[in-house]
């Protein structure tokens, strides 16, 4: 039970690390795209 519990936490801990960087991410291209929104398209 308690080596389960050990594996879940770090399961837990690896999936929100990889959720953080997924978010970052799409908030930069995001922020890339607002960019190249408010410049005006030739």
């Amino acid at each position: 039970m308690e080596d389960f519990r050990e594996w879940r936490r770090g399961f837990v801990r690896r999936r929100r690390r990889v959720l953080t960087f997924h978010v970052k991410r799409l908030r930069g291209e995001r922020a890339k795209e607002e960019r190249n929104s408010h410049r005006p398209q030739p």
